[in-house]
């Protein structure tokens, strides 16, 4: 027990060392039934696929992909599969960003989510993040002043 304590201890100081910017919740349309390996296929295929959007064909003759880390995530009930990351982003312009992956999301696939969804969610205003919900489906950019700290 004491080894596990210990790796988790140090991949949380890996992580908050890191250099992240974005953050974001993966949803599913239902997650309830979707399953761990449909839900992680899909995951796969939603990253080898924004690795070629912001990389091209260097991803994959390259091998060069997109800095990043999931967390698989079932909910507080342990019935609702989604997927929390966090993500250095490609570009300069950290919201274009985080639009470029919810479009990619959204019409991945009919499990993903719909453009419809997204946009009836981004002509809301953005709560602030202490008022935002625990499970938001968007990437959101980590401001400046308030990213991840040791």
């Amino acid at each position: 027990m004491a080894d596990w304590r210990r790796e988790q201890r140090e991949l949380n100081e890996h992580l908050l060392v890191q250099d992240w910017d974005v953050f974001g919740t993966l949803k599913f349309v239902d997650g309830r039934t979707i399953g761990s390996v449909t839900a992680l296929k899909l995951l796969r295929s939603y990253w080898n696929r924004m690795d070629r959007v912001f990389f091209g064909h260097a991803a994959e003759r390259k091998n060069i992909r997109l800095p990043r880390w999931c967390f698989a995530h079932e909910g507080s009930d342990a019935e609702n599969f989604h997927i929390h990351f966090l993500l250095k982003s490609p570009l300069t312009d950290t919201e274009q960003a985080c639009c470029v992956l919810n479009s990619v999301w959204a019409q991945h696939h009919r499990q993903t989510g719909t453009l419809d969804d997204l946009r009836s969610e981004f002509t809301q205003q953005t709560p602030s993040a202490a008022q935002r919900p625990a499970e938001t489906t968007f990437p959101q950019r980590i401001p400046e002043t308030h990213g991840i700290d040791a």
